[in-house]
This record gives C-alpha cells, sequence and structure tokens, in this order.
C-alpha cells in the first residue's frame, strides 16, 4: 500500500510518470499497477495507447537487437568451427607444392 499513500501527497502533473520514477518500473506498468490498485487516476485514452505503442515499439527493437546478436554468434561460431577443423580428414599429406 506504499504506492496508495504516496500518491495521496503527490502534486505533480503526471500521476503515472512520477509512480513509473518512484517505484522504479515502466509506463506501461505504471498504468497497469494504478489500475489493479483502483488508483482514481484520470488519464487520456491517447496517453494510454501511445504508452501502449512505444512498449511494443521498445519490444521489436529489442527482438531485433537479439536477432542480431544471435546472428552474429552464429557467424562466429561457425568461423571459429572452420578455424580449427582439420584440413584434410582422411588422414593424407596435401600433395607437393600445395601451401597448406
Amino acid at each position: 500500500m506504499a504506492a496508495v499513500s504516496s500518491l495521496r501527497g503527490y502534486t505533480g502533473k503526471n500521476v503515472v510518470r512520477g509512480y513509473a520514477r518512484w517505484f522504479g518500473v515502466d509506463l506501461g506498468c505504471a498504468l497497469l499497477e494504478l489500475w489493479m490498485l483502483d488508483v482514481d487516476v484520470h488519464v487520456d485514452p491517447t496517453y494510454a495507447a501511445r504508452v501502449r505503442a512505444t512498449m511494443q515499439e521498445k519490444e521489436r527493437i529489442g527482438r531485433q537487437r537479439d536477432e542480431r546478436r544471435h546472428s552474429a554468434r552464429a557467424v562466429a561460431n561457425w568461423s571459429s568451427e572452420l578455424e580449427s577443423a582439420p584440413l584434410f580428414d582422411d588422414g593424407l599429406e596435401p600433395p607437393p607444392g600445395i601451401p597448406f
């Protein structure tokens, strides 16, 4: 109930942003928690939609970053496997004159 008691004396312009900063959560989580606590917050529906859109965009960017990291690791693993792989698996020596 710390949230409810801390909001009683809140004098700032944006209750959601103040809650998010005080409790260290993002704006989407702040909106959800304030709704769950049944705090009377008059939030403009367009503001809630913008917060939702921003959260979705951040999630999309994070997925793209993870995919890039994963593909970079796959390339690095593949190239390191090539470097450590033996050149001739059959145990034969290379023909003379080949600089290996």
